[in-house]
């Protein structure tokens, strides 16, 4: 049991926001002694309290902490339209722009197995970087990554020598099997995270045809299209 107080609306300050490409911007803010009692696990993620469209109250939304120094870390953000209040925070936030983060009641334990998939779209990236900077050397990962923007590969995303990176137009069964096809499921961590059909998609396909142990992989809708 987790005895450690749990994080509620820590104040955090934007240091600063900036386009990595036109539809993918960093927030980074100054977490204002939040690691004083907070240690991110890997992969973890932290509950923004943004204004709502019309300004009436605030919105929880999730996203990662990404570059974490002991003076800063960053939130990214895949921006769309039409905006939602998470977007529209990260489109309109400049330096001195305070939000209150809370952390959520649980996070993934990485299991001790020899590989790890990872399959997401780009607002999954942080999550993966997280993932990847912190795995054992010695455990080899595979990322699939959903994208069609052209200019994808200007997002930093931390790989290793023994990641195997490959970017798709559209996840499909093929590519799972084809990703799949030399690994064990019973030795690998299995992690996926995106929009409802990567999410879907993925968890049919542990329990029919890649059969991962459930409490080796986890699978999370971050988003639903419209």
């Amino acid at each position: 049991m987790d005895a450690r107080p749990r994080i509620k609306d820590h104040v955090v300050e934007v240091m600063s926001a900036a386009d990595i490409t036109p539809w993918y911007r960093r927030v980074t803010v100054d977490p204002k002694g939040l690691f004083e009692t907070y240690d991110p696990a890997p992969g973890a993620y932290l509950l923004l309290a943004v204004p709502t469209l019309d300004g009436s109250g605030t919105a929880q939304r999730m996203y990662t902490l990404h570059d974490i120094t002991d003076t800063s870390f960053s939130f990214e953000f895949v921006l769309h339209e039409p905006a939602g209040p998470g977007c529209h925070f990260a489109q309109t936030a400049q330096p001195g722009d305070t939000v209150a983060v809370s952390e959520p009641p649980y996070h993934v334990v990485v299991p001790e197995v020899t590989h790890a998939l990872f399959i997401a779209d780009t607002t999954a990236i942080p999550a993966i970087s997280s993932f990847l900077g912190s795995l054992s050397p010695d455990m080899a990962t595979t990322v699939i990554l959903e994208d069609g923007h052209p200019d994808h590969d200007l997002i930093p995303l931390k790989t290793r020598e023994n990641t195997r990176l490959t970017w798709v137009d559209a996840l499909t069964e093929a590519i799972l099997d084809q990703a799949s096809a030399d690994l064990d499921p019973n030795n690998c961590f299995l992690w996926a995270g995106g929009e409802r059909h990567i999410a879907k998609m993925v968890k049919e396909y542990a329990r029919d045809r890649f059969v991962v142990p459930r409490e080796n992989q986890h699978i999370q809708t971050y988003w639903i299209a419209s």
